[in-house]
């Protein structure tokens, strides 16, 4: 039976220190990992995930460091958006380059966690080190805007309504509010078609168009993992089919892995046995 050893990491972040498990391989063949958690998660993530994913990565030789970011888990400070954790991510990073000199660098998020982990890959005037990160793995990426969101639950949410046996029961017994329903299936379809979609302003500063900018920066590998059933998930769908340059950045073959029935956390521990097996092998193999 292979040994798996833990220990403690302190990490001096923007608010103080960042508290840490490291996690080493028998095997370090492969990167070392940063495992950023989504909030309000933290380093252990829904039902251990990341422990979980933590094992299966050393189990192929790459070590990681699951982290609490400032404000969250044992790290102290205040909680902010998840852009306010990106210089969390940064020092982690500024610190594995230290603590593993020569070893190849990544970065894994799950929603916010991964985007904050685009935006933390992008960021400029971060020196060498960060020239070692070999690939970020995003898992359900947050890209919201209001039209993502739209199209997400037109093709979502709306349809899979419209075709269930229960929302005409339901329809019929007078327990679904036709009217409130209608006006809400319009104002999502007119957004998703490219209406009310806010001011110029806000088009302009978008989160997929802050995303897509770091992802311009970071010319390494980008491996996505998306779950069936998650609208997180969906609204990454729907940006790859309305943007050409995100379908060109993450539709890749071997690089972008789809797992139907998961929801967002991968609760069904074979999903999200089949996540943690893609990301290790990706990491150990092609990295």
């Amino acid at each position: 039976m292979k040994r798996f050893d833990e220990q403690a990491v302190r990490v001096s972040g923007s608010q103080g220190p960042l508290i840490g498990v490291f996690r080493s391989s028998p095997i370090p063949t492969g990167p070392v990992a940063l495992i950023v958690a989504g909030q309000p998660q933290t380093r252990y993530g829904a039902h251990r995930m990341f422990r979980q994913l933590a094992r299966r990565l050393a189990d192929r030789g790459t070590c990681s460091l699951r982290l609490d970011c400032a404000g969250w888990g044992d790290s102290p400070g205040e909680r902010g958006t998840f852009e306010a954790s990106v210089p969390d991510i940064v020092a982690a990073m500024l610190h594995l380059a230290r603590e593993h000199p020569g070893r190849a660098l990544a970065i894994i998020g799950l929603c916010d966690g991964a985007s904050a982990a685009i935006l933390a890959a992008g960021a400029r005037g971060t020196g060498e080190d960060f020239q070692r990160i070999a690939a970020i793995a995003l898992i359900n990426p947050w890209v919201r805007s209001e039209r993502t969101q739209a199209q997400a639950m037109v093709r979502n949410y709306y349809a899979r309504r419209v075709l269930s046996p229960a929302f005409w029961w339901k329809l019929l017994r007078g327990q679904v509010a036709w009217r409130q329903s209608v006006a809400e299936s319009s104002r999502h379809l007119g957004t998703a078609l490219g209406g009310g979609g806010g001011t110029p302003a806000e088009a302009e500063a978008t989160l997929p168009d802050k995303l897509l900018d770091a992802l311009g920066r970071f010319d390494k590998r980008v491996l996505t993992v998306l779950s069936g059933d998650d609208l997180t998930a969906a609204e990454t769908e729907a940006l790859m089919r309305s943007d050409s340059r995100w379908y060109k950045r993450l539709e890749r073959q071997e690089e972008i892995l789809r797992v139907p029935g998961a929801d967002h956390t991968f609760s069904d521990p074979g999903h999200w046995a089949q996540a943690c097996d893609w990301l290790s092998d990706r990491f150990s193999t092609h990295t």
